[in-house]
């Protein structure tokens, strides 16, 4: 089970239209394929550079 995708029209475009984007975007995963897309590069980059730009320090060190 997992939860529901949150849908909402926006500016000229309506509710059924909304779900049909949707609907077309969706690639054998709950999120459409660009968000999750864009989550894996942002992942990714993320990963690359997390010991490079942001060291992570102790408190107690």
């Amino acid at each position: 089970r997992c939860n529901p995708i949150y849908i909402s029209p926006g500016h000229h475009i309506n509710m059924q239209q909304s779900v049909d984007v949707i609907k077309n975007c969706i690639r054998g995963y709950r999120i459409p394929e660009p968000t999750r897309q864009a989550h894996l590069l942002v992942n990714k980059i993320r990963v690359e550079h997390s010991d490079k730009t942001n060291p992570q320090y102790n408190l107690f060190d």
